[in-house]
């Protein structure tokens, strides 16, 4: 056999065995997630990972442009005579169709999967707005929905088909996600650290809740023991003192991704000197700034730092050279937990 003879029985033989493969695949439609509540880049990175968790899946045909202008909106996502419309537009047997809601910090999204064959499979579900959580929360969920499938490769729609017409919501109510699940949380930190008054180095241990009041701001309210070893300071007093302060106060949150900084202030107040004639309160007020660091949506690190001052009139009778008031500065860190 020739060169020649053989690369045209190799090309004959090749197409044949994609005509073959064609004739049984499969063909989907992909629109872009429908939504008003996110941006479109947003829809667009979501969009990105549905069409990557299903890359993994064997050929599909590549379905042709509609054959003519129609609307693709909300109420066609939960529509199954709207999504056979869509499907038989672009000659394929299946659709996967969404939208997509804000929920604080997450993101709740519904999928629907029109098997051309079948009734409509249905997923609603709520995932961090962080995409390398999201893309492993989508894997299996796409999979589910796509089960005794044979898909590869993906057909979106032309861009003129998806500019929604109607709000998303307009048809039958999306479920309400769990409670815990909802973006704006309860936060508990523990954290060890330093402060410097004077000459007292104070070795800090305390804990602090963050209670939700509305999107990005939280109430704060902690306990820290200051502890402090004597037999380092020259005032003639040997041992440890420690002193519990209390804080109460706000702090703003910036950002919804794996590192959240934010801006907070609070008042703080100590009893610091007791016995049989009474006790002395210190307090004053101090600013913050820190950042979450979130190894996943519950658990995370954070870095704390708080300047401020406060007033305690028995301060000078604690340790020579001491002030009625003086500077407060704070450096901690530690462990968040998110319930």
């Amino acid at each position: 056999m020739s060169l020649a003879s053989f690369g045209r029985m190799a090309i004959i033989t090749t197409t044949g065995l994609l005509v073959a493969a064609s004739a049984h695949a499969q063909t989907i439609a992909l629109p872009p997630l429908l939504g008003e509540e996110v941006t479109p880049a947003e829809r667009s990175a979501i969009h990105h990972l549905l069409f990557t968790q299903i890359e993994s899946f064997p050929t599909l045909e590549a379905v042709s442009s509609l054959a003519g202008p129609t609307t693709f909106d909300s109420a066609c996502v939960t529509d199954h005579a709207c999504l056979s419309v869509v499907a038989q537009l672009h000659h394929a047997e299946d659709v996967l169709a969404g939208r997509v809601r804000r929920r604080g910090t997450y993101l709740e999204i519904e999928l629907t999967y029109h098997d051309g064959d079948g009734p409509d499979r249905r997923e609603t579900f709520v995932v961090p707005d962080d995409p390398s959580v999201m893309s492993h929360t989508l894997e299996p969920l796409v999979r589910k929905l796509l089960s005794e499938l044979a898909l590869d490769d993906i057909a979106p729609l032309p861009p003129w088909l998806t500019q929604p017409s109607s709000p998303l919501g307009s048809t039958a109510p999306v479920p309400e996600p769990p409670e815990r699940t909802r973006g704006h949380t309860t936060q508990l930190a523990l954290r060890i650290g330093v402060s410097q008054y004077y000459t007292l180095t104070f070795i800090t241990v305390g804990s602090e809740v963050a209670v939700p009041l509305r999107e990005g701001a939280w109430l704060t309210l902690g306990v820290d023991s200051y502890s402090v070893d004597r037999d380092n300071v020259d005032d003639g007093q040997v041992g440890w003192n420690t002193i519990f302060p209390v804080n109460v106060g706000m702090r703003m949150g910036f950002g919804k991704q794996v590192v959240r900084p934010y801006l907070g202030a609070d008042f703080v107040a100590a009893v610091y000197v007791w016995g049989p004639d009474g006790v002395d309160w210190a307090s004053g007020g101090r600013v913050r700034i820190g950042v979450d660091i979130l190894s996943t949506p519950h658990i995370g690190v954070n870095l704390n730092g708080a300047l401020g001052a406060w007033y305690g009139g028995s301060w000078p009778a604690v340790s020579p050279g001491l002030e009625t008031v003086r500077l407060l500065p704070q450096i901690n860190a530690g462990i968040i937990f998110s319930p």
